[in-house]
Formats: structure tokens, sequence, C-alpha cells
């Protein structure tokens, strides 16, 4: 019986700037594949700095009260 290979390729959408202007590669013939890519790399984009800019709450190391104890 003949062995079945699953490959999975990569498929890479790839944005350039640079003083020339922008030059994009990747599979743009495929325009439905090409801007549903971009659309989610804009998604992870988004999520990703909204995660970083989020404050950081740390707990108190002693009761919440102990500064009237202390006073």
């Amino acid at each position: 019986m003949e062995e079945i290979k699953n490959e999975n390729k990569d498929i890479v959408l790839t944005i350039i700037l640079n003083s020339n202007g922008v030059k994009v590669d990747g599979p743009i013939k495929n325009e439905p594949l090409a801007l549903w890519m971009l659309d989610k790399a804009k998604d992870i984009i988004k999520i990703h700095n909204i995660q970083a800019s989020e404050p950081v709450i740390h707990k108190p190391s002693h009761g919440i009260l102990d500064f009237v104890r202390k006073h």
C-alpha cells in the first residue's frame, strides 16, 4: 500500500516598505487568500497591541488594611 504524505507548506505574504514604496510578494494572484491573510495579520497586530497596553494590577503584599493598623 502506498503511503500518503501530508506536507504542510507555509504560505507567506510579504510586505516590504522601502524608499521605492511598498512591495508585496506571495499569493497575490489568489486575491481572496491574500486579503484574508492580510485581515488576519491586522487582527493579530491589534490584539498584540491591546494586550501590550493593558495595565498590570499588582496584588498588595500585605492585607489591604495593614496601613491602618500601622498608624
